[in-house]
């Protein structure tokens, strides 16, 4: 009971960092970010003019963790500015948080991270588990499991 007791203190405190967020503002996305490429596809379908916003994301690893002892499989609370932003009215402007509490920009997710260094995937997957995680793995303890486009997945059994 004790251990538990620690553990969910240690992730009050944890919670209570990764929400403590002042002036926040919604603004235009400026035209050179490095992480978000929006672009516009137009095309003829059946002989119909359409248009199709999209954008291209930068490459990704994901790794999922099941704790083989527990039987459970482990997952990250982070908090994602994009499902904060998906509360918000759609109009550029200062954030009113005791209207719209940084709780509903947490999520519950993969351990994963951007691939922005120069190394094999491999390891940015381990760099990230450490990271996000705090458990240490050689590359060979990853079990690859999908590349989908720009993202590939990893299992990492503890």
């Amino acid at each position: 009971m004790s251990d538990n007791k620690t553990l969910e203190e240690r992730n009050t405190v944890i919670r209570r960092k990764m929400l403590d967020m002042q002036n926040l503002k919604l603004e235009p996305m400026p035209a050179d970010s490095p992480w978000l490429r929006p672009a516009r596809m137009s095309f003829y379908q059946n002989g119909e003019k359409k248009n199709w916003d999209l954008s291209r994301v930068h490459d990704s690893v994901s790794i999922i963790i099941f704790n083989v002892t527990r039987k459970k499989l482990v997952f990250v609370r982070q908090f994602r500015p994009a499902a904060y932003y998906a509360s918000l009215p759609e109009k550029f402007q200062d954030i009113d948080i005791a209207k719209y509490p940084l709780e509903q920009g947490l999520t519950l997710e993969l351990c994963a991270g951007i691939v922005d260094k120069d190394l094999p995937l491999i390891e940015i997957a381990g760099i990230e588990l450490r990271e996000e995680c705090g458990y240490e793995a050689p590359s060979s303890a990853f079990t690859h499991i999908i590349t989908y486009r720009y993202t590939v997945d990893y299992f990492y059994p503890i």
